[in-house]
Formats: C-alpha cells, structure tokens, sequence
C-alpha cells in the first residue's frame, strides 16, 4: 500500500515538472520571437491617434535627437531637459505598459518605435516626417528592412544585427 501511495506522488511530481517546464517552454518561445509586420501595422491601426500624438510631440520638440525609454516602469528622457506634459506622459505609459514598446527615439527625419528588441537587433515602426525621402535600405544602413504600411509615412522596421552594421569609429 504505501508503495503504491509512493508511486503515485512520483507520478504526480513528474506531471507537475512537465507541466512546469512546458508552461516556460511556451513563455520563452512567446517573448522571444519579433512581432510580424502583420501584427504591428494592426497594433498602428487600432491605436493610430496615439501613434500620431507620440509622432507630433518628437516634431514639436524640434530637437535632431530625443530618446524616451521605459527603464523598470519609470519614463527616462535624453536629453533630460525635456519636459513632458500629462498628456504626453500618458500616451508613452500606454505605449509602454499596454503596447509593451521598449524605446521611442527621433534621429534626422524620422522616429523609431521599437517595439521587440534581441541582443543585436531590432523590430518595430518607423515613422518618416512628412516631405521626405524613404530611408535608404543599403548596407551601411542601420535598417536591414523596411517596408511600407497602410498609413502614410509610416514603416515596419527590423535593424541590421550589430556584427552586420559598418563600424562607425573606424
């Protein structure tokens, strides 16, 4: 009897740590993989008003380059002489918390949502100010791909891996 008890609690550990190794399984492979193009010109689509206010705000600010960041819950600014409204908060805490982006960066024409980051590159949006040319897509480019979405000005991006990207201090 208490060999059969035995047994069955041996059973029932080996179905608790399959479980368990399944459920990380799942989680790893769901957090790993880069959102489609697919997947973020719908997440544009259905928050366009949001994109649009975030997009106006790095316009706005008239600065070449501005960095906001979502570091363990906290919005972080660069330059940190920037000052964000209420509204402008909210919006970046939904796009962070809700949306799950990582990084909002404006550089020259054009601003960067990443969206999905790995060790060396990334995916996201790119949105290119109006009256501009498309980014060029060559080797010395950061971008690996770019391609064109349903709303105006608007990109689905991947970057280049760092290891594939021209060294710029060379």
């Amino acid at each position: 009897m208490l060999k059969k008890v035995y047994n069955l609690f041996v059973i029932l550990g080996i179905l608790v740590l399959i479980a368990i190794l399944a459920f990380m399984l799942i989680f790893l492979i769901m957090f790993s993989v880069p959102p489609s193009r697919g997947r973020l010109q719908r997440e544009l689509i259905r928050n366009e008003v949001l994109f649009a206010g975030i997009a106006e705000f790095f316009i706005i600010s008239g600065l070449e380059e501005l960095i906001i960041t979502n570091t363990d819950g906290a919005i972080s600014i660069f330059p940190r002489e920037i000052e964000l409204s209420e509204d402008v908060v909210h919006k970046f805490e939904y796009l962070f918390n809700n949306l799950n982006y990582r990084r909002v960066s404006k550089r020259n024409n054009y601003i960067i949502f990443d969206r999905w980051g790995g060790m060396y590159n990334s995916v996201g949006l790119l949105y290119l100010f109006e009256g501009n040319e498309p980014i060029n897509n060559d080797s010395s480019s950061f971008f690996a791909r770019i391609e064109e979405l349903r709303l105006p000005n608007w990109f689905f991006y991947e970057s280049r891996p760092l290891t594939a990207r021209p060294n710029r201090f060379s």
